[in-house]
């Protein structure tokens, strides 16, 4: 009976190493990828729980008050200008410590349309930061598109000269530097 046991936690030792030398390179394209879910998931439940996403009545103090459509007695408030460019960590960081958040694309978009009559300024000469949740994409090289490229983290930015222009702000992931860009924060 005992040998058995032993042949058994052989087994058992052998099939958690072999699975993780056959696992192991998966795990580490994935785990840029996966990082970011879980940075996600946080800042989530997080901002849920703090009502970040509840549109709300026009209480904006001296931010600009945003309906979410025409008549709409609830929707949410944007600072009227941008803020200094800096890196998205920094920005997410900076608004969650106001009780703000970074806008999501299509609230700065909105706004962005109506920034004349909301008084807003600057909306469109700079890019800004424009998601709370970053995303791993496999970026090619267009030099060398057959290159084994890693996984970037980055984040929506819109805005440098037109309220529809999208792009993608690099976060650091390793030997890269990270974008700093402008941004403003949403209630």
């Amino acid at each position: 009976m005992q040998n058995k046991k032993c042949k058994l936690k052989i087994v058992l030792i052998l099939s958690i190493c072999m699975a993780k030398i056959l696992f192991f390179p998966l795990q580490q394209q994935a785990n840029a990828q996966s990082e970011a879910v879980l940075g996600n998931v946080m800042l989530t439940t997080y901002m849920v729980s703090q009502n970040m996403f509840t549109p709300h009545s026009d209480n904006c103090g001296d931010d600009a008050w945003v309906p979410l459509f025409s008549g709409a007695t609830v929707g949410f408030c944007i600072e009227k200008n941008e803020r200094a460019a800096i890196n998205w960590i920094d920005a997410v960081r900076t608004c969650l410590q106001a009780g703000k958040r970074l806008p999501e694309p299509a609230e700065w978009q909105l706004s962005c349309y109506h920034a004349g009559t909301l008084g807003l300024l600057n909306m469109t000469n700079n890019f800004e930061w424009v998601s709370n949740f970053s995303q791993g994409y496999n970026l090619v090289d267009a030099s060398s598109p057959q290159s084994d490229s890693p996984v970037k983290i980055a984040v929506t930015i819109t805005g440098n000269g037109s309220c529809e222009k999208s792009s993608l702000g690099l976060l650091a992931t390793g030997d890269e530097t990270e974008d700093v860009v402008h941004y403003r924060c949403v209630r």
